[in-house]
C-alpha cells in the first residue's frame, strides 16, 4: 500500500524512516515489516520538554518539510503528520513514520470527502476543512500539520486545543491575528518576523494557505539552507516559558483557564505518553490468551501506580510476583 511503498524510499531521503522488507511468520499467519530502528524515539518528547532556538527548529522544519516534499513530488500524502508520527535516530536527525492513513493521487489538486464521521489524522493538528467534515485537499492538509509542528518547536506549546471558533486561540491565529495572540502571550519577541510570517502563511484556511513551493522558498526557510541535519541537536534551546495549552484567550487578554476538564485532558495526554515507555516482554506476548488476561488483572492496579509514581521499587516487586506466581523470567 502508500504505507510501504511512502517508507521505501527512505533509501533516497533520509527523512523518512527506513523500510527494509517483509517477511511471513513461520505458521503463515502474519506479515511482519522490518523498518529502520531509530533510536532517538519519538520527536514528541523531545520537541515539547524545550523551546527550541529558532536555528534548531528551522533545522528540524527543512527536514520535515524535505521529508514531505519527497512524499508529494511522488502523489504521496500523508495525512497524520504529527510530533508522535515523527522519530529521532541516533543522530537525531529527523524521521517520518507510521504512513496508515496515506493515500496515493495522481491529481495533486483534487480533494477528498470523508463519510460518516471519520476524520483523519489528530484533533491538534487537523486542518479545519478537515475537522469540518469539509472536501479536503490531502497535500494542503500535510502542510497545515507541517505549521502545528512548527510551533510547538518554537513555543514549547500547541497553539490551541480544538481547531473551532469556540477556541478563540483559534479564531485568532485563523484570522490572520497570530501576531496578537503571541503578544497576549508575551512571546512576541521570542521568534523573528520571519517564522510569524511562515506560521501565520501555514495555520490558514485551505484557500489561503501557502503551497508547498512557496514553503520552500519561504526566507525562513532559505535561511537554514547551510545548516546539517542531525547538528540541529547542537543548537541552543530554551526552557519553554509559553503559556500551557490550557491558557485561553478572552477579549483584550490572556485568562488562565485551567478548566477540570483541560485539566483531564492533559493528565490523559501524559498517561498516554508514559503508557508508550512500558515495554511489553517477548514471552508474555507468546503465552496464551489464559494466561495473558490474568497477567493483566494481576497487574493492571501495579501498572498504574507505576505510571503515576515512577517507583522503581514497584516495578521490582511486579516483577518478583509475576516470577513466583507464573513461574516467569525474561
Amino acid at each position: 500500500g502508500g504505507g510501504a511503498r511512502a517508507g521505501g524510499y527512505e533509501r533516497r531521503c533520509p527523512y523518512i524512516v527506513g523500510f527494509y522488507g517483509v517477511f511471513l511468520t513461520p505458521d503463515r499467519t502474519k506479515l511482519c515489516a522490518v523498518l529502520e530502528y531509530c533510536k532517538g524515539g519519538e520527536f514528541f518528547g523531545f520537541a515539547t520538554k524545550n523551546r527550541f532556538s529558532e536555528k534548531t527548529a528551522r533545522c528540524y522544519f527543512r527536514q520535515l518539510i524535505t521529508g514531505v516534499a519527497y512524499m508529494h513530488a511522488r502523489g504521496y500524502a500523508h495525512r497524520d503528520l504529527s510530533l508522535e508520527n515523527i522519530l529521532l535516530d541516533d543522530k537525531e536527525t529527523l524521521k517520518i513514520c507510521d504512513f496508515g492513513l496515506t493515500v496515493h493521487m495522481t491529481d495533486r489538486k483534487a480533494k477528498l470527502q470523508e463519510e460518516g464521521e471519520h476524520r483523519p489524522g489528530k484533533i491538534r493538528y487537523m486542518p479545519p476543512e478537515i475537522f469540518h467534515m469539509e472536501p479536503y485537499n490531502p497535500f494542503a492538509a500535510d502542510l497545515y500539520c507541517c505549521g502545528v509542528i512548527l510551533f510547538v518547536m518554537l513555543m514549547a506549546t500547541f497553539p490551541y486545543e480544538m481547531p473551532t471558533p469556540d477556541d478563540n486561540r483559534f479564531s485568532h491565529i485563523l484570522s490572520g491575528r497570530l501576531r496578537d495572540l503571541l503578544k497576549m502571550w508575551n512571546l512576541d519577541h521570542v521568534v523573528s518576523s520571519e517564522a510569524k510570517d511562515l506560521l501565520s502563511g501555514l495555520l490558514a484556511y485551505e484557500p489561503k494557505r501557502l503551497t508547498l513551493q512557496q514553503v520552500l522558498n519561504h526566507p525562513f526557510v532559505r535561511a537554514g539552507a547551510g545548516e546539517g541535519g542531525g547538528a540541529a541537536a547542537a543548537a541552543p534551546r530554551t526552557a519553554p516559558a509559553a503559556p500551557s495549552s490550557s491558557t485561553a484567550v478572552r477579549g483584550g487578554g490572556v485568562e488562565e483557564a485551567e478548566s477540570k476538564q483541560s485539566q483531564q485532558r492533559q493528565q490523559q495526554q501524559r498517561r498516554q505518553q508514559q503508557r508508550k515507555q512500558i515495554v511489553t516482554p517477548g514471552w508474555f506476548l507468546a503465552g496464551p490468551e489464559t494466561m495473558r488476561a490474568q497477567v493483566q488483572n494481576v497487574t493492571v492496579t501495579t501498572l498504574r501506580g507505576f505510571v503515576s509514581s515512577k517507583d522503581e521499587s514497584v516495578v521490582a516487586a511486579l516483577e518478583r510476583e509475576l516470577v513466583r506466581t507464573y513461574h516467569m523470567t525474561e
